[in-house]
């Protein structure tokens, strides 16, 4: 197989397992069950992403950088701050993202107890940042207050998941949200929104 080829058949197995993951969910797959998902061999994916925690790490990247794409050009930049978070949570609350956010909550428990094998997924672990700074300078925060509150969103958001999957009472978590929202709202001393400042 040629590098062409072997590039092409490398992207489409990542493609596979990543489709795989958002229909089925799989918190701590097997390489096995990752092959049979992509059609092929547990050998065949060591050979093409070099270990299972390298396969993962892609996976989970290939997956956050498709969602990152589809919510930036979902959510309108006329939409007001919090319409466009809200839009960003609902969308992570999909039956296809818990699934996501299954699989990387357990890559993220491997990391902690290896992080030179999950090195790459570590370092990556913020990528979603950008999206949710650019909400925030967009409502007119500096880019380091905007830094902090898309830190702060990102930490709540991560915890907020993490109660969904465990408790499966998406009602209240959702509600919890809308407070969140609201407290990023809130004027302390007559001033303009934590969101617009």
């Amino acid at each position: 197989m040629g590098i062409k080829e072997k590039t092409k058949h490398r992207s489409k197995v990542l493609d596979d397992i990543a489709e795989y993951i958002l229909e089925n969910g799989s918190p701590k797959p097997s390489l096995r069950s990752l092959a049979i998902s992509a059609k092929t061999s547990p050998q065949t994916l060591l050979r093409l992403f070099g270990s299972k925690g390298e396969l993962m790490c892609e996976v989970l990247d290939k997956i956050r950088l498709c969602q990152d794409a589809d919510l930036a050009h979902a959510i309108s930049a006329t939409e007001s701050p919090e319409k466009r978070l809200l839009g960003i949570w609902n969308a992570w609350c999909s039956p296809r993202m818990r699934h996501y956010w299954g699989f990387w909550l357990g890559a993220y428990g491997l990391a902690l107890r290896n992080p030179e094998r999950y090195a790459k997924f570590l370092k990556h672990i913020n990528g979603s940042l950008p999206l949710l700074e650019r909400i925030f300078v967009s409502a007119g925060s500096s880019p380091e207050r905007a830094r902090g509150l898309a830190t702060l969103s990102l930490a709540v958001i991560r915890g907020m998941q993490l109660d969904v999957l465990t408790s499966r009472d998406q009602d209240r978590i959702d509600a919890a949200f809308e407070r969140l929202l609201s407290v990023l709202a809130l004027a302390p001393n007559g001033q303009a929104s934590v969101l617009r400042r």
